[in-house]
């Protein structure tokens, strides 16, 4: 598949992450930007996260890599419907997806909640997933 066709197969892949949030059918996904701006509204700072967002960008773009992968393009899951479902950087079937141009991450410790039980151990491995998801954006699109 070649052309408008193959441009038209990708748009349409990236239009539904359902493919890949359905791996985890216990869980909901939230647009990272749409769940900080939750947790800021549930009294979680979320400042840490932006400013090491912010630090990383600088970084990158040291390395050339000028884009950070779009908020909107990444998926948080949480809110757990699975008795003692436990989410961070070991949580199996995660990661950015190059085809999707999506991240699937999971929310640091207990996922039985909405918000994190530790939210600052939860921002910042949210932050390290999204760092290292970036590099993956980042070095696809060269």
């Amino acid at each position: 598949m070649t052309g408008a066709r193959a441009l038209a197969a990708l748009e349409a892949m990236r239009a539904d992450a359902s493919p890949i949030t359905d791996r985890h059918p216990d869980h909901v996904f939230f647009r990272l930007g749409e769940l900080l701006r939750i947790w800021e509204e549930l009294g979680v700072e979320t400042a840490p996260f932006r400013a090491g967002v912010e630090l990383a960008g600088r970084r990158y773009a040291g390395y050339g890599l000028t884009r950070m992968l779009p908020l909107d393009r990444v998926l948080v899951g949480c809110d757990s419907s699975r008795a003692g479902a436990f989410g961070g950087f070991h949580h199996p079937d995660q990661g950015y997806r190059h085809f999707q141009m999506v991240a699937v991450i999971t929310m640091y410790g207990p996922m039985g909640s909405r918000v994190p039980e530790t939210p600052s151990l939860a921002l910042l491995d949210l932050l390290r997933a999204y760092a290292h998801d970036c590099l993956h954006y980042g070095s696809r699109r060269r």
